[in-house]
């Protein structure tokens, strides 16, 4: 399943690592250094398991800042304010993303 996660904070991103062990997931951000952190390869949070889990585990992670690139690719999406998984186009639209 392909799986967007809006926000890489501290709850956004332990879903995110923790999902990408066994769906493709897309972490959306709207802070250009939490992406660019995180396609390095690096967290952009003090955290050690979640740097220990980006060094040492296989992931299928991608960060982006472009929301119509999450749009198209995804099939459910997840806030970290309300972490259900929905439909891709009535989470964007609920939270006023699109």
């Amino acid at each position: 399943m392909k799986i967007a996660v809006a926000g890489t904070g501290y709850v956004g991103l332990s879903l995110a690592v923790l999902l990408a062990q066994n769906h493709e997931v897309v972490a959306l951000d709207l802070i250009k250094e939490k992406v660019d952190f995180l396609r390095a390869g690096k967290s952009p949070i003090h955290d050690n398991e979640i740097q220990d889990f980006l060094d040492n585990k296989p992931l299928n992670l991608t960060a982006t800042l472009d929301k119509q690139f999450v749009n198209l690719l995804v099939e459910g999406a997840i806030k970290k304010d309300m972490p259900v998984l929905l439909p891709m186009r009535l989470k964007l639209k609920r939270f006023k993303v699109l």
